[in-house]
């Protein structure tokens, strides 16, 4: 945490530098051995990179959609991630558009 603190970075980069694995592996092991559903494994294991995820894509995505802007505003570890975030190439938000149903006749679709 300190050396994320240090260099504002996120906290899965400083884990693997620091310690070679990251809290979505030891969570997925945890996770696993407590014999919690896939869906729960599957998030905690891909929060980071949704579209890693195999069996619960969209789920995964959602948590990632949502945890990225509070990572960005200091609410997630209670420090700042200097970390460029670009929706349009974002994996998870592609993800989430594929599976969004578009409403009819409200205005026009997003497209990216």
């Amino acid at each position: 945490m300190e050396r994320a603190l240090r260099e504002e970075i996120p906290l899965d980069a400083a884990e693997r530098v620091t310690m070679g694995f990251t809290h979505c592996q030891t969570g997925r092991a945890l996770a696993e051995q407590r014999k919690l559903g896939d869906d729960v494994v599957e998030v905690i294991a891909h929060h980071l990179a949704a579209e890693q995820s195999q069996k619960a894509q969209p789920l995964v995505a959602q948590v990632h959609s949502s945890d990225l802007p509070c990572r960005m505003r200091g609410l997630g570890y209670g420090y700042y991630e200097r970390h460029k975030v670009d929706l349009v190439s974002d994996a998870a938000w592609a993800i989430l558009l594929k599976r969004t149903p578009r409403p009819r006749g409200r205005g026009p679709a997003i497209h990216l």
